[in-house]
């Protein structure tokens, strides 16, 4: 927080303190009714084991904001930061000072940045370090989601990046940023190339908020067969209180990569409905379908961006109770619908090292009993 005053002064009580500390705890217990030999529920991001009670994550967030110095760390143990994690890249140890980097390195570390607002305007807050990624209406945390499970939206696109932001509030309500970064899901840049997003956000209170962004960059590795593919992605979404017991969330997305085989592309939208009944019970239901187009010439065939298949699709309705202000207990039904067999069901051939398993179902249906507490 900027202030010319000295650091005696009493602070004002309505003005934010400039350091803070939380964190939170997540869940589960689910049941897939394909009953799959491997226990995994597949393409589902975090709530992704079948018939095990699971502790997915165990998070401490720390912020700060004094005299224009800002940052946040927030640091997490468990399944869904090893799951996220996976595609990290992974570089051995030189033997000469330069050390190993690897997926074991950074899970658990949600985000890490410091940052300095400079004291032009409203403020211009240049930030350097771990960031999560900005695309979409979910969050990393299930207490500010309406449903336990994260859309395939979510699950496809990359959870974070490492780099440079700018940040600026133009006028009270609109915010533009500026990212320079690694790339999607890269602590450790596998490519010579920087990705750039341009993200803009909208805030008109309770009633609505809104984000619209745009993506750029090369996120093949080098030597990848389909060359130094330049990929763009696009994405606006939104969150709007019709009443205050009925609100609304939408996302529309999607982009295209020229690459040595042709065009790969992709398309996908959510929609979601919330229902408050009382102020300590809400009911959701959500549908999202997320589509990819994968290059292929004579030459060759692009390896698929998201999907094993053309595409995927879920339907989910859930419960919210909250029987304390800061405990909230979950249920939740989902069907997931794909084009060919994306997913698990009954015996299932491989072990998942020497041999990967074999996926053998085009649907899979799921229950789940989540809770989550934060402080």
């Amino acid at each position: 927080m900027e202030t010319s005053e000295p650091a005696t002064v009493e602070r004002d009580e309505d003005s934010p303190e400039p350091f803070t500390i939380g964190g939170w705890v997540e869940a589960y217990y689910a049941f897939n009714f394909n009953e799959p030999s491997n226990g995994i529920t597949d393409l589902r991001g975090f709530d992704n084991r079948h018939n095990s009670f699971n502790l997915s994550n165990v998070v401490l967030d720390a912020q700060w904001d004094w005299e224009g110095v800002n940052g946040r760390i927030t640091l997490q143990w468990g399944s869904t930061p090893a799951t996220y994690y996976l595609s990290e890249t992974t570089g051995p140890s030189l033997g000469s000072g330069v050390g190993a980097q690897s997926i074991e390195l950074w899970q658990f570390v949600q985000q890490a940045f410091v940052g300095y607002r400079i004291p032009v305007g409203t403020g211009l807050n240049v930030q350097a370090g771990l960031f999560l990624h900005p695309i979409g209406v979910e969050s990393m945390a299930v207490k500010d989601d309406w449903l336990y499970s994260r859309t395939n939206l979510f699950f496809g696109y990359p959870f974070y990046h490492t780099g440079f932001r700018i940040s600026y509030e133009v006028i009270p309500g609109l915010g533009l940023n500026l990212w320079l970064v690694n790339g999607w899901n890269t602590v450790l840049d596998d490519n010579d190339e920087k990705t750039v997003i341009a993200h803009a956000t909208f805030d008109l209170g309770e009633r609505f908020t809104g984000a619209f962004s745009y993506t750029t960059g090369v996120e093949r590795p080098d030597g990848a067969p389909e060359g130094r593919a330049w990929r763009h992605t696009f994405d606006l979404n939104g969150t709007v209180a019709l009443t205050e017991w009925l609100a609304l969330q939408g996302q529309a997305t999607g982009g295209f990569e020229p690459n040595a085989f042709g065009t790969s592309g992709y398309a996908a939208g959510m929609l979601a409905v919330r229902v408050s009944v009382i102020e300590w019970l809400s009911f959701a239901a959500r549908g999202d379908f997320f589509w990819e187009r994968v290059a292929s010439d004579a030459s060759g065939t692009a390896s698929p961006i998201f999907w094993p298949v053309e595409w995927v699709s879920s339907a989910t309705i859930g419960a919210d109770v909250h029987p304390h202000d800061h405990v909230s207990l979950r249920l939740e039904y989902r069907h997931d619908e794909a084009a060919g067999d994306a997913y698990f069901a009954g015996e299932v051939i491989g072990n998942g090292t020497t041999e990967p398993f074999v996926r053998n179902a085009a649907s899979q249906n799921t229950i789940t009993v989540g809770a989550t507490a934060w402080f």
